[in-house]
C-alpha cells in the first residue's frame, strides 16, 4: 500500500510538467505547420495570415541573404519559424539553443519599430541574418553538429557580442533602404554621443551593460558600425571575420576581427567615430536662446517617454521606474514645481483630458513570458483608479464626443487594429463609468499611432501605411477618413499632440526627424480642408521628443542624451521653421475589408522539438535524509536536452556512471554509483506557471539504492498598482530501501516593492512573506513512523531607497539604500532573525576592453548587520555579526557572456562578531557568485 503511494505521488510529479506547456503559444488553439524548401513555419488560425505572407516569401530571403553576404557555399540549411501573437510586445528572436529556430511575434508595433517596408518580413529578414551568420560553419562543424547539436557553437557563446550580432542584422533588413539605419531617430544616439563628447569606446558597447540603455546600445552603435564597416572594407573581409569566429579560429571578437582585417579593432572604431557627421551646433541645449530648463535634476538614467498637457498643466512619465509627474499652470501662465502624482510599474504612454480631469495610463505586465498590455484611468478629483477590459492597448488618447470627455484605445483584435472611444462620467466609490460610444476596426498593413483631439468630434493620428507617414483625420460622427500623406517629405513622424483650438482652427504639435537630422519640432494647423505644416530647420543638442504645448508657442519636450534624458522648455517664438500647406482629402485606405486565408497545413502535435543537443556529462543528484544533496553524478555521463519550437518547455534525460574511488570528488562520492534521470522544467520562454521536475534512480555496487522525484514551483500574480504576490512551492519524494519520505516548502509573498527611481539600488517598497515547511518520513518495514515535522513562519521585507535626503547621479550611489529582512520564529529553536543591509557606496563604471575581454559593471561597499536569537537546552542565545562587502560585478566582454545576464560578482568581505569572547573575532573570505 506504501508502495503504491509512493508511486502515485512520484507519477503525479512525473506528469504535472506535461501539461503545464504553453508559453508564447498559450490559448493561440491548433498549432499547424507548412513547409518551404528550407523552413517549416509553425502558425495558428490567429497567425494564418501573417503565416500565407511569410510562406510567399521565406525562402526568396534567404537567397536573398546569402547574396548580400556574398556566401557561396552553404551546408544543409532548414528551420523551424514560429509565429505567435500571444503577446502584446513587439519582438522576435534566433536562437540556437538545443536546435536552431526562429520566433516572430505577429502583433502590433510601437512607433519606435515603424522603420520596415513590411513589418513581418523584415523582422524575419533581420533574425535569419542572425540564424546565417551564426551558421556559417566548416565541414568539420558541421559533421560534429549533425551529431551533437546545434547548440555548440564557439562563435555565438564565446566570440561574437551583441554588437556584432545585432549589427549584421540592422544591416541586412535596412540594405533595401528601410529599417533603423535609414530613421534619423535611431541614428540620433550614434551622433550625439559625438556630439557631446561621449562617445564609448569599442568595449563600451559590446552588450553587457546592466543600467540604462541596457544592452540597446549596442543595438544603437552596430547597425551604424557594420554599415561603416562593409562599405570602407567590403564584404569579403566582414565573412572571414564571422568565419574566423563561428569556426574557433579565434578566442574573442578582437582577434578574429584582427585577423580578417589586419587591424586593431580599437584602431578602426576610432576611423569609425571619424567617419560621423554631426550639425556643427551647441554641444548644450541651454545654448540656445530657444531653450531654457525645465527639469534641473541628473538625466542619467531617465527616460521620459510620454508627455501630454490639459488646460490646467502637465503630466510626464520616466518610463525607467514608471513614475508619472505632474505640474500645474499658474495664473501667470507659468509652469509650478512638479509633483509625483503616483507610479505605475510597467507605464509606457499616458494621456491627459482637454478638462484635466482624468490622466489614461497605458502600461505592460508579465504573466510568464508573455507581455501584455492595458489600460487604466486615473481620476485626479477622486484619486482613484478605474482599469479598463480591453485587451492588447497599443497607444491612448483623449478627445471630444458631443462635448463630453472621450478616450481613445487603439488595440488590437485578432491579427488588425481597433479603434474604441468612451465617454467618461463619474461613478460611485470613485470609479469612472465608460460607455462605448464608437468602434472602427482599421485596414490591414495601417498602424496608427498618437490619438489625440482633432477638434470637436474628431480624431487625429499619425498613420504608418506602405512604408509612409500620414496624418489622418477620423469623423467620429460618420467613421469618415480624411488623410494628409507627408510622402513628400523623407521624414519619420512621431508624439502627435493637441495644443489649441481657436477660430474653428486646430492646432497640434510632433516630432519629427530626416534621415540626416536630429528629432525637431513640427507644428501643424488644421482649417477646413487644408493643412499649415511648420517644420523645424534646426536642431537641438538631444532633439526634440515627445513635445506638447504650454501656451500656443511654447513647448515642453524630453532630450535624449544617450544614457538618459532630460526636460526643456522651447520657445517657439525663436526658432525657424519651413512652411508647407497640404490638402485634406477624403480616403478609403485605412477601411478594414475582410478576407481570409486558407494554408494547406498539417496539424502539429508534438510537444517537444524531434531535434536537441547531446551532452557529454550529467548532473544527477543523489539525496541524503534530510532531503540535502548527498552527491552527484557528472562524468562520465550523457544528456539529450530538447525543448519546445516556441521555447515553453524544456525536457532532457540523462545517464550517469560514478566509479568510485573519489573519482572528481569532492562533487562525486567515492564509491560506485549507476543513475539515470529525467528533467521537465520551463524554458526561456515560460508559461504562467514556471516549474523545475526532476525524476532520478540510484544504483550501487549492493543493486537499488534510491529513486527520487522533485518538483519545483513558482508564479507570480500582479494586482492593483505594484502589488504583487508571488507563490513558489519545493517538494522532494525520497524512496530508498528503508525508508519513505517527504519534504515540501511553500512561500507566499505578497508586496509592492517597486523600482522608484533610476538608481540601480533604487527600490521601494514593503513585502510579507508565509513560510511553510514540512517533513514526513516513514520506515518500510514499519519499525518507525516519525511524526511530521512541520514549520511555518512569517517574514517581512522593507526597502528603502535611500537613508540620506539627497539624490545621486553620474553613476555613483551614496545616499545609502537600505534593505531589512525580519524573520520570525524561522525554527523552534529560532525565534528571531534580523538581517540590516545599506549600500554605502556605489559606482557604476560600465567601462570595457577588448584585448583582455573584461567588462567592469560595478563596484559596491555594502554593510551588513545580522543578529538572532537561540534557545539553546533552555536557555536564549544572542548571536549577531557585522559585515562590511566590498564587491566588483564584472563580465567577460566576449560572446554572449558579454551580457547583464551573465554577470560575475567578486569580493572580500570582513565579517565582526562582537561577542566572541575566545580568539580573533575578525574573518576575511572571499565572495563570489555567477549568474548566467
Amino acid at each position: 500500500m506504501k508502495k503504491s503511494f509512493a508511486s502515485l505521488l512520484f507519477l503525479l510529479f512525473f506528469l504535472f510538467p506535461v501539461n503545464a506547456s504553453g508559453g508564447l503559444m498559450a490559448e493561440q488553439g491548433q498549432v499547424r505547420s507548412v513547409s518551404t524548401k528550407y523552413f517549416e513555419i509553425l502558425f495558428t488560425q490567429k497567425t494564418e495570415q501573417s503565416a500565407f505572407i511569410l510562406l510567399q516569401h521565406a525562402d526568396e530571403i534567404y537567397e536573398e541573404l546569402r547574396a548580400l553576404f556574398e556566401i557561396e557555399s552553404y551546408g544543409d540549411f532548414r528551420i523551424p519559424v514560429v509565429i505567435t501573437s500571444s503577446t502584446d510586445e513587439y519582438n522576435a528572436y534566433f536562437t540556437n539553443y538545443n536546435f536552431n529556430h526562429i520566433v516572430l511575434f505577429d502583433v502590433l508595433i510601437s512607433d519606435t519599430y515603424a522603420v520596415f517596408e513590411d513589418t513581418l518580413l523584415d523582422t524575419f529578414r533581420h533574425e535569419l541574418t542572425h540564424a546565417l551568420l551564426i551558421n556559417l560553419r566548416n565541414s568539420f562543424w558541421q559533421g560534429f553538429d549533425s551529431v551533437m547539436g546545434d547548440l555548440y557553437n564557439w562563435g555565438c557563446y564565446v566570440v561574437m557580442p551583441t554588437l556584432i550580432k545585432e549589427g549584421a542584422s540592422i544591416y541586412a533588413e535596412s540594405y533595401g533602404g528601410y529599417g533603423r539605419l535609414n530613421d534619423g531617430y535611431y541614428l540620433h544616439a550614434v551622433r550625439q554621443a559625438k556630439l557631446q563628447e561621449s562617445f564609448p569606446r569599442v568595449g563600451d558597447v559590446s552588450g553587457a551593460r546592466d543600467i540604462y540603455p541596457w544592452e540597446n546600445v549596442s543595438y544603437q552603435f552596430g547597425g551604424p558600425f557594420t554599415q561603416w564597416l562593409i562599405e570602407k572594407y567590403g564584404m569579403q573581409k566582414y565573412v572571414l571575420f564571422w568565419d574566423n569566429a563561428v569556426n574557433m579560429k579565434s578566442f574573442v571578437f578582437a582577434q578574429a576581427f584582427k585577423k580578417a582585417y589586419g587591424i586593431k579593432l580599437t584602431d578602426v572604431w576610432n576611423d569609425f567615430y571619424a567617419s560621423i557627421e554631426v550639425p556643427l551646433i551647441e554641444k548644450e541645449p541651454l545654448q540656445n536662446e530657444a531653450v531654457s530648463s525645465f527639469d534641473t535634476s541628473v538625466s542619467d538614467g531617465k527616460l521620459y517617454s510620454s508627455l501630454c498637457s490639459c488646460d490646467k498643466g502637465i503630466a510626464y512619465l520616466n518610463q525607467t521606474d514608471g513614475s508619472v509627474w505632474y505640474a500645474s499652470f499658474n495664473e501667470d501662465g507659468s509652469v509650478a514645481k512638479a509633483r509625483l502624482l503616483f507610479s505605475k510599474t510597467g507605464a509606457k504612454r499616458i494621456a491627459l483630458s482637454k478638462d484635466g480631469q482624468y490622466l489614461a495610463v497605458c502600461y505592460s505586465f508579465f504573466s510568464g513570458s508573455l507581455c501584455l498590455s492595458r489600460a487604466c484611468i486615473y481620476s485626479f478629483k477622486k484619486d482613484s483608479w478605474t482599469e479598463l477590459s480591453q485587451e492588447s492597448v497599443s497607444d491612448i488618447g483623449f478627445a471630444r464626443f458631443n462635448g463630453q470627455t472621450a478616450l481613445c484605445l487603439l488595440h488590437a483584435e485578432g491579427s488588425v487594429q481597433k479603434l474604441s472611444v468612451f465617454t467618461l462620467t463619474p461613478s460611485s466609490f470613485g470609479r469612472v463609468a465608460c460607455k462605448c460610444v464608437f468602434e472602427k476596426k482599421l485596414a490591414r498593413g495601417c498602424v496608427f499611432f498618437s490619438p489625440c483631439d482633432g477638434g470637436t468630434n474628431t480624431l487625429a493620428f499619425l498613420c504608418r501605411k506602405n512604408a509612409l507617414w500620414s496624418l489622418v483625420l477620423l469623423s467620429l460622427t460618420d467613421g469618415s477618413f480624411y488623410e494628409a500623406p507627408l510622402s513628400d517629405f523623407p521624414l519619420s513622424v512621431r508624439s502627435l499632440s493637441f495644443c489649441s483650438e481657436e477660430n474653428n482652427e486646430v492646432s497640434l504639435c510632433f516630432s519629427w526627424c530626416s534621415k540626416n537630422s536630429f528629432p525637431r519640432l513640427g507644428m501643424v494647423t488644421i482649417s477646413r480642408e487644408m493643412l499649415s505644416f511648420s517644420f523645424m530647420n534646426s536642431d537641438l543638442s538631444g532633439g526634440v521628443y515627445v513635445p506638447v504645448s504650454v501656451d500656443g508657442r511654447a513647448f515642453l519636450y524630453a532630450a535624449d542624451f544617450v544614457t538618459g534624458s532630460s526636460l526643456y522648455k522651447l520657445d517657439a517664438s525663436k526658432l525657424s521653421f519651413d512652411s508647407v500647406q497640404k490638402k485634406l482629402l477624403p480616403s478609403s485606405d485605412f477601411e478594414y475589408t475582410e478576407s481570409f486565408v486558407t494554408i494547406d497545413s498539417l496539424s502539429w502535435n508534438h510537444l517537444y522539438y524531434g531535434k536537441g543537443t547531446l551532452v557529454p556529462f550529467s548532473n544527477i543528484k543523489s539525496y541524503g535524509r534530510t532531503g540535502s544533496v548527498a552527491s552527484r553524478i557528472i562524468f562520465p555521463g550523457l544528456t539529450w536536452m530538447t525543448n519546445t519550437v516556441w521555447d515553453s518547455d524544456e525536457f532532457s534525460a540523462s545517464l550517469g556512471v560514478n566509479p568510485g574511488g573519489g573519482f572528481l570528488s569532492p562533487l562525486q562520492s567515492k564509491d560506485f554509483e549507476l543513475a539515470a534521470q529525467i528533467h521537465f522544467a520551463s524554458g526561456q520562454q515560460p508559461s504562467f506557471l514556471q516549474y523545475n521536475a526532476n525524476a532520478q534512480v540510484f544504483f550501487n555496487q549492493n543493486g537499488f539504492s534510491q529513486v527520487s522525484a522533485d518538483l519545483a514551483l513558482k508564479t507570480a500574480l500582479p494586482f492593483a498598482n505594484n502589488m504583487s504576490l508571488v507563490l513558489q512551492n519545493e517538494s522532494l519524494l525520497l524512496y530508498t530501501k528503508e525508508r519513505l519520505s517527504f519534504s515540501d516548502t511553500f512561500i507566499a509573498q505578497l508586496g509592492f516593492i517597486h523600482q522608484s527611481g533610476s538608481g540601480r539600488y533604487a527600490q521601494a517598497g514593503c513585502a510579507l512573506q508565509f513560510v511553510f515547511d514540512a517533513y514526513f518520513e516513514h520506515a518500510l518495514d514499519d519499525s518507525f513512523e516519525l511524526t511530521p515535522l512541520i514549520n511555518c513562519y512569517p517574514a517581512l521585507i522593507v526597502r528603502l531607497p535611500q537613508l540620506l535626503p539627497f539624490t545621486c547621479g553620474n553613476g555613483i550611489t551614496a545616499n545609502l539604500p537600505f534593505r531589512a529582512q525580519f524573520l520570525f520564529y524561522p525554527s523552534k529553536s529560532m525565534p528571531v532573525d534580523l538581517q540590516l543591509t545599506t549600500v554605502v557606496f556605489s559606482w557604476d563604471i560600465q567601462k570595457g576592453f577588448v584585448a583582455f575581454p573584461l567588462y567592469l559593471n560595478c563596484i559596491t561597499l555594502a554593510c551588513k548587520y545580522e543578529c538572532l536569537l537561540q534557545l539553546v537546552q533552555g536557555q536564549e542565545v544572542f548571536w549577531d555579526v557585522a559585515s562590511t562587502e566590498l564587491l566588483l560585478d564584472f563580465a567577460y566582454n566576449s560572446g554572449a557572456a558579454a551580457s547583464r545576464q551573465a554577470l560575475i560578482t567578486l569580493g572580500l568581505c570582513l565579517d565582526y562578531f562582537p561577542r566572541k569572547t575566545s580568539g580573533i573575532p575578525f574573518t576575511l573570505s572571499l565572495k563570489t557568485s555567477f549568474i548566467f
